[in-house]
């Protein structure tokens, strides 16, 4: 009797461990879907482009004496102008595409898509959050680029003094300017999409 009564329970509490991680697993799946979803491979590929581009334009501008002169180049400078670019457009199409998903289950299908035809872009990048998430994420980056800036120029024995004044202004600048930018493309791009999906129902 007792043989079997422990026999049942561990059969009851095996199938309860085999649930939990049938569960856990459906879960990640769709975290993995999602992330997917929202960062598709093409906004990497968008990413990349932009911050060859940005990247290259504020090297010539920035390093010119070093590109054209007998300056020593700024590694740091060279490094974080191509990855700033990347990490903000990226992580504004992710984060403006999350949003627009969001207004869409929110409203009717109706509703969404009387937005999405008449607001123009001007409308998009001061609504929906944009620039706040702008401006935070431009924070973060101009922060993180200005310790390594900072820390790059004392280390080679520059003094406070010294310090490049109009490159720390854009590693603040920029980012948001880009946030803003990417974060409405981004939106109306992903807007547009989920407005021709079939009615939810909340239609």
């Amino acid at each position: 009797m007792r043989v079997k009564l422990f026999v049942r329970r561990y059969g009851a509490a095996r199938g309860n461990r085999t649930n939990k991680l049938k569960n856990l697993m459906t879960s990640l799946n769709q975290d993995t879907q999602r992330t997917k979803n929202f960062l598709p491979k093409s906004a990497f590929v968008r990413s990349a482009i932009v911050a060859i581009i940005v990247g290259s334009v504020l090297t010539l501008v920035n390093q010119r004496g070093a590109i054209f002169g007998d300056d020593e180049i700024a590694m740091a400078r060279l490094f974080l102008v191509y990855l700033t670019p990347f990490i903000v457009v990226l992580s504004s199409q992710a984060l403006a595409t999350k949003q627009a998903w969001r207004d869409r289950q929110s409203q009717t299908a109706s509703q969404f898509a009387s937005q999405t035809r008449c607001e123009n872009f001007v409308q998009t990048m001061t609504a929906h959050g944009i620039p706040m998430r702008a401006m935070v994420l431009g924070g973060l980056m101009g922060t993180l680029n200005t310790l390594i800036i900072i820390t790059a120029n004392l280390s080679s024995g520059d003094t406070p003094g010294s310090l490049p004044i109009v490159i720390i202004a854009q590693a603040y600048f920029l980012p948001v300017l880009f946030g803003l930018l990417s974060q409405s493309i981004a939106y109306r791009r992903a807007a547009a999409q989920f407005a021709a999906l079939a009615p939810s129902s909340k239609a």
